[in-house]
């Protein structure tokens, strides 16, 4: 039990998801570790000069202390020794004339030559030529242009060297003062402290530190600096400088050896979390592939949608995408590595992870879709190059009919050339060409032979006449074809006589039980009304017995409803169609309906054609208009009334026939004609639930067509029936009960004369029968509505 829950378990969509999960944060963690890695080897490499998978030779071996370190003795010889002071500086103490001259030809593009060879500067800035020779005539032009250059603009430019001179004595003094890790000591060639921030003996004392005295250099760091100074190496000047053994929090060495710490030391931390990571994905990438498209072992592969993607296709589109993400990811690596801000490297991480998520999101959907499909075994069988080498053998092989007509017409186009070439030789060949193109002209009448048969039996089956094809007859192009049209025509002969036979079984079922109860029930019925009729002197008993004559009754009028019901339904009753007036038909039965309608205030309104002729049973008719008025004198709202609309069209006399409902309609309009469905959902009044399938039944026994329709409380039947083609020759037969009609006709013009004519029936709510032309009764009829 427990090995099957494992199983279970190990194959369940939960842990599938976790693993896809898994899968997405193990990239978002390899990201991390890529990003690690790559915040710690470019700093390193380049701006302190150290791989980080090289011996840790501490921060004073890399280039950016030695850097630093050298600018800094530069610095403090600059300030002590070339600069002093400010006031050194605007008097132009520091100025070195030779080196303001270069800078002063240099920037105006002076070229030293005869001009500058031959001539000397005055204090007064004026050009005097030192050259017994002189300037050569060709050359008087450019040496008055030097000569106006230098008296105009050297002025200018030694104060701006000046004012150079002290930003940089600014800049040295600021950045030297800001260093509390680093000491110097200066003195001169007699011993003597020229300037320093500490004692040379202390500064000698320190693990690190160099000795600078004119161009020997005494280099006590962990790696050899080559430093060396111009002004130093004149010999008029020692300097000493060096680090403490532990750097103090407050300058840049103390943050830059915290920084280099805390890179090379991350390193391998970044790399073992990368690969770690790698491994684990690797891992989890297998599980998925292992159970991709299964819910236990051994079980049945499900596919998905994407994998009815050609697998071809699908691998191309897998591999632009991620093309394009990598390319674009590897372009914002590239920013990545050039960006110093905090802010915008870590975005462009953010990106980047991103970017790499939704590659492994591509590369999980496809490699389970292709774990699925080998599984499965149709991996090569679902790519574009199977599938248009499946296509073209189908061509080929004629497994279709459009394939074989396209290769045979290609073999005989082929041929046809061939031989035709050859034929215009004449000869033998003008012979095979017309064999050749009778023998296909022969095959094409065949196989059209052997497509109208099947054509013609498809036809039969059609109208119900079902013939097997024989198979032999036809070409072997068609026979498929024809194996196919057989098997539909013998399904559908199946069906027709099991269906005919479950109907069948139902009406014997209920005709059967319908006659095995009307024996019993006719003795209850005698046996109830002798009990009627004996003197019980019993008033509760009296009830009694009226109550069982009732039931009986009731009972009784059920079972022959349901005999009617299915032979009707079974199409049982005979049917003798006879000429019938629509009009008088339905006069008669409303008149036959007229004492209950009065009873429970129900009022006829009747709009008819003239004459409308159907061709009908009569019998059938009666039964379907008395149904129909049975169910409105059971559910019709009392003091409402009745529309009655007889009309024609193009094949069928129209009855429509309208009331408004007593209860609401809660019963779905489609179902209220089918067996024992009722109106009324409480099934308290008297109906069986048997009339309207009856009326459907006998209509459709007859041709014709019932339909309903609720639009809130307003019920509606519609019943066509054909009409009546008078190339028939019979008689118009007497519809039965012709005398009830004129009675009726008779009380209702009673009715209207006692009542003060026709508006006040109208007032009175009596039966109206009024004989107006239809289409404006119709109208009248709306609007009463």
């Amino acid at each position: 039990m427990d090995i099957k829950l494992k199983k279970s378990n190990f194959y369940s969509k939960n842990i599938k998801f976790m693993a896809i999960g898994m899968c997405l944060l193990l990239t978002i963690a390899m990201m991390i570790s890529v990003f690690g890695i790559i915040w710690s080897t470019y700093r390193l490499s380049n701006i302190y000069g150290s791989k980080p998978y090289e011996k840790d030779y501490g921060y004073t071996s890399t280039n950016s202390f030695i850097n630093k370190f050298s600018t800094l003795m530069d610095e403090a010889v600059g300030v002590n020794l070339l600069y002093k002071s400010e006031g050194y500086i605007r008097e132009g103490n520091a100025v070195d004339e030779e080196e303001l001259l270069r800078s002063f030809k240099n920037y105006y593009n002076i070229a030293d030559g005869i001009i500058t060879a031959s001539t000397e500067i005055g204090e007064d800035y004026t050009v005097r030529i030192t050259s017994s020779s002189g300037i050569p005539d060709e050359l008087l032009y450019n040496f008055y242009e030097y000569s106006d250059l230098v008296s105009t603009k050297l002025r200018s430019y030694r104060n701006v060297y000046i004012q150079s001179q002290l930003d940089s004595y600014i800049n040295m003094k600021k950045d030297l003062d800001s260093f509390v890790n680093f000491f110097y000591y200066i003195e001169n060639n007699e011993g003597s402290r020229v300037a320093g921030n500490y004692d040379k003996e202390d500064i000698m004392k320190l693990e690190q530190y160099v000795i600078l005295n004119g161009e020997f250099l005494s280099d006590q760091m962990n790696f050899y600096t080559g430093y060396s100074n111009s002004t130093i190496a004149e010999g008029k000047y020692i300097l000493y400088a060096g680090i403490p053994n532990e750097f103090v929090e407050g300058d840049m060495f103390y943050t830059g050896q915290v920084e280099y710490i805390s890179r090379k030391t991350s390193f391998p931390f970044f790399v073992s979390g990368f690969f770690i990571c790698l491994f684990a994905l690797l891992s989890i990438i297998v599980y998925v592939i292992r159970v991709a498209g299964q819910d236990e072992k051994g079980g049945d592969i499900a596919l998905k949608a994407i994998d009815g993607v050609y697998n071809d296709v699908h691998a191309w589109i897998v591999f632009i995408s991620l093309a394009i993400l990598s390319m674009f990811g590897m372009f914002m690596f590239g920013v990545l590595i050039y960006t110093e801000e905090e802010l915008w490297y870590l975005v462009i991480c953010v990106v980047l992870t991103f970017l790499a998520v939704i590659e492994m999101s591509i590369f999980l959907s496809y490699i389970c879709s292709v774990s699925r499909q080998v599984k499965a075994k149709r991996f090569f069988y679902n790519t574009l190059i199977a599938a248009v080498f499946r296509k073209a053998m189908e061509i080929i092989g004629g497994k279709s009919v459009t394939g074989l007509i396209v290769t045979i017409f290609m073999i005989y186009t082929i041929v046809c050339l061939a031989l035709f070439d050859l034929a215009r030789r004449g000869g033998i060949f003008l012979i095979i060409l017309m064999a050749f193109v009778a023998l296909s002209a022969i095959a094409v009448v065949r196989n059209m032979e052997s497509l109208t048969t099947i054509m013609k039996a498809a036809k039969a089956a059609s109208g119900g006449e079902y013939k097997n094809i024989k198979i032999n007859k036809i070409s072997t192009i068609f026979s498929s074809f024809a194996v196919d049209i057989n098997n539909i025509q013998n399904g559908l002969q199946s069906s027709i006589q099991e269906a005919v036979k479950g109907e069948r079984m139902k009406a014997d079922l209920i005709t059967n039980v319908s006659h095995d109860l009307k024996t019993p029930l006719t003795s209850i019925i005698t046996y109830v009304d002798l009990l009627k009729r004996q003197p019980l002197n019993n008033t509760i008993a009296d009830g009694y017995v009226d109550i069982l004559v009732d039931k009986s009754l009731r009972l009784k009028q059920l079972i022959e409803d349901l005999i009617e019901a299915s032979k009707a339904s079974s199409g049982n009753l005979p049917v003798d169609k006879i000429k019938i007036n629509l009009k008088e038909l339905v006069f008669q039965a409303c008149g036959e309906f007229e004492k209950r309608a009065t009873a429970i205030g129900l009022e006829f309104r009747i709009a008819a054609a003239e004459t409308v002729f159907i061709e009908a049973d009569g019998n059938h008719m009666w039964r379907i208009y008395e149904n129909l008025l049975s169910n409105v004198v059971k559910y019709a709202m009392p003091n409402s009334r009745v529309y009655i609309n007889i009309t024609t069209n193009e094949k069928y006399g129209v009855m429509v026939m309208r009331n408004v409902s007593q209860d609401e309609i809660k019963v779905n309009v489609e179902n209220l004609a089918e067996r024992f469905s009722r109106g009324d959902s409480s099934r308290t009044t008297e109906g069986s639930g048997l009339g309207l399938s009856i009326a459907k039944s006998l209509t459709i026994l007859q041709g014709g067509k019932l339909g309903l329709a609720v639009d809130g409380d307003m019920f509606k039947v519609t019943v066509e029936m054909p009409l009546w083609k008078e190339k028939h020759d019979e008689k118009r037969p007497k519809i039965r009960g012709i005398e009830q009609e004129k009675k009726f006709r008779l009380k209702i013009e009673n009715t209207k004369s006692n009542n003060g004519g026709e508006d006040s029936v109208r007032e009175n709510d009596k039966v109206s029968l009024k004989k107006e032309n239809f289409e404006k009764t119709e109208n009248n009829n709306d609007s009463n509505l």
